[in-house]
């Protein structure tokens, strides 16, 4: 059977969730679109492939979104906060530093980049500073650096509120 029409303003808790993992791919994306400082940044999404492979030639950024919440009890106001794990990697510490500090500024920035097509950031809750990381889930090379910020909120409206 396929979905009702939506009634947004009798069932608001009809509304969309936010597409967390879209949302955050498009933002880290724009970050490193036509950065000079950073050209070779590759943004994945979750562990699906060999991170050690990509980040001995490159620079990777790579993050997971958790399940999305609503912010508050009244769903009628479409926003959703969602836990981000993010971890950098490359083959060399100072440029690993480096990259993480990147992400940070923007990561901090985005509540200015405005909409998007999956949402628009609100807040940043919580701080998400980079420490280094030994990549328990990874398989690390001794070449290969990381630092990682796990588990900060990114506070966001849904595609109908900013639409």
């Amino acid at each position: 059977m396929p979905l009702i029409q939506p009634d947004y303003e009798r069932y608001p808790q009809e509304r969309p969730m936010v597409d967390f993992d879209s949302l955050v791919y498009t933002l880290l994306t724009a970050g490193f679109t036509d950065n000079a400082d950073w050209p070779d940044v590759h943004v994945l999404n979750e562990v699906d492939v060999d991170v050690d492979a990509w980040a001995s030639f490159s620079n990777v950024v790579l993050f997971h979104s958790n399940a999305p919440t609503m912010a508050t009890g009244n769903h009628s106001t479409g926003v959703w906060d969602c836990d981000i794990d993010i971890i950098v990697a490359t083959n060399d510490a100072d440029r690993s530093f480096g990259l993480a500090q990147e992400v940070y500024q923007q990561i901090m920035q985005w509540p200015r980049y405005g909409r998007t097509d999956y949402g628009r950031v609100i807040r940043i809750v919580g701080n998400p500073g980079f420490g280094k990381s030994a990549g328990g889930k990874q398989a690390t090379g001794k070449k290969v650096k990381q630092y990682s910020a796990s588990s900060f909120t990114v506070r966001a409206e849904d595609s109908l509120r900013v639409g």
